[in-house]
């Protein structure tokens, strides 16, 4: 998903934390 870390996880925190 564009906008979020390399994490496939739902709960992905954004690339900009």
């Amino acid at each position: 998903r564009p906008g979020f870390s390399t994490n496939t996880d739902e709960k992905a925190s954004p690339i900009f934390q």
